[in-house]
């Protein structure tokens, strides 16, 4: 980091200092759960890690309510789902816009994550949730559907809706998190 201050790459600097906050967390703290606001925190910084890798193709939006950031919810259940975003939905050109955005309903929580990207094929989407070890795809979907439903007695639940061409969009649905 000092290398990169006196040599006045920014961008570096920026990017180190990301990394030292992902390592941080990922190491600091090893409990099931967190809050939203520490979560949206991790992928505040993880996100500076993939702009600083890709060139700053992407473009974040967040809109988590405030209210929203008190309640808990599991450690790592967005990061994954950013991840996907990067990897499968960018388009061969342009710049791929991904937003991050979390309700309440009572001390429901519903997080959504979605991308104008290239989406997914119909069969593709139909196969999301079962997927072929072999190729890998599908396994971060499935991971945390399985977590979501080992949480909260099976209440819990994924959405996810794409049209190709026109992106995807993942709901996540975190009932009762004031009692996690």
């Amino acid at each position: 980091r000092w290398l990169s201050e006196l040599q006045g790459a920014d961008k570096v600097t920026q990017m180190i200092d990301a990394l030292v906050k992902v390592l941080n967390y990922v190491a600091e703290d090893t409990s099931e759960f967190v809050d939203v606001g520490r979560e949206v925190e991790f992928i505040r910084n993880y996100i500076k890690i993939l702009n600083f890798r890709y060139f700053e193709r992407f473009s974040f939006i967040f809109d988590i309510r405030e209210e929203t950031m008190q309640y808990e919810i599991p450690r790592f259940i967005l990061q994954p789902l950013v991840e996907n975003a990067v990897k499968h939905a960018m388009p061969a050109e342009g710049k791929l816009t991904i937003s991050i955005s979390g309700t309440l309903d009572g001390d429901d929580v519903y997080l959504h994550v979605n991308d104008d990207g290239i989406g997914m094929k119909e069969d593709a989407l139909k196969n999301i949730m079962a997927p072929k070890s072999e190729t890998g795809l599908g396994i971060a979907v499935k991971s945390i559907n399985d977590r979501l439903r080992g949480y909260s007695s099976a209440k819990a639940y994924m959405d996810i809706q794409s049209e190709l061409g026109k992106g995807t969009s993942v709901t996540l649905f975190l009932p009762d998190c004031a009692n996690l």
